[in-house]
């Protein structure tokens, strides 16, 4: 049973953070799970993370070389149903991979990726497609539901990420998070330098929000967030009810 799980994001604050403390959070019972460019982290600590997921196959790229080393056979990853087939699933949701596409032998070598025989297992999770604004109000935890592309930047925690953990850990209670939310700096891949959406990931976050709160506090969820002040503060169900 996975009760307790400790979701690990892109954000600079991550540097406040070392092996040390990632351990101390795997003796207390958390299970560790790394988001998207966080896996960084991980590999420039000496760790691996228990799950692994992320949405943009970019991210991807970066760890080509590690992933083809099997550093990562301890680790699980667990991913909506959309990167077989060329990115066929990935591309019918409406979703794009400009930057990787420019550059065709990186692209290529990262479509072909054997997820497989790369990490502990590969999950791929059935989904529901919805429309971005049919997603907000549905209950995550009874079915996994993934929003279409709208046509802009928005939360990958909110749309993204939090509805996958909810939908696949079933005995969750513990949720913490490191960082998530941190609009006043870069990301950690890249070194503090890139802000790049962060105004529409407000926005979107915004009108999910209420949901959110809604879905953690059916579940008996208790979420919170460690590190420097988050942007996603208001969802600690210490906060206001």
């Amino acid at each position: 049973m996975i009760d307790k799980v400790l979701i690990v994001g892109p954000s600079n604050d991550i540097r406040n953070f070392n092996r040390e403390n990632i351990l101390k959070y795997k003796s207390e019972g958390f299970i560790i799970f790394s988001y998207s460019d966080s896996l960084k982290f991980f590999i420039e600590n000496n760790l691996t993370p228990d799950y692994f997921t992320f949405l943009d196959p970019f991210s991807i790229s970066h760890y080509l070389n590690k992933i083809e080393k099997k550093y990562f056979k301890n680790t699980i990853l667990i991913t909506p149903d959309l990167y077989s087939d060329n990115l066929k699933g990935f591309f019918d949701m409406g979703y794009t991979c400009d930057t990787l596409k420019k550059n065709h032998l990186l692209y290529q070598k990262t479509v072909n990726v054997d997820y497989l025989a790369s990490f502990k297992d590969h999950i791929t999770k059935t989904y529901i497609p919805t429309t971005f604004n049919d997603f907000m109000g549905k209950d995550y935890k009874k079915d996994y539901f993934l929003p279409k592309n709208p046509g802009y930047n928005f939360c990958k925690f909110s749309f993204i990420l939090l509805p996958l953990v909810i939908n696949h850990f079933k005995d969750l209670k513990t949720l913490k998070a490191i960082g998530f939310g941190h609009y006043n700096m870069g990301r950690y891949y890249y070194n503090n330098s890139d802000h790049r959406g962060y105004e529409q990931y407000k926005q979107s976050y915004y009108k999910i929000k209420p949901f959110l709160k809604s879905i953690l506090n059916k579940h008996d969820i208790k979420l919170s967030f460690d590190g420097s002040k988050s942007f996603y503060n208001v969802l600690n169900s210490e906060h206001e009810k």
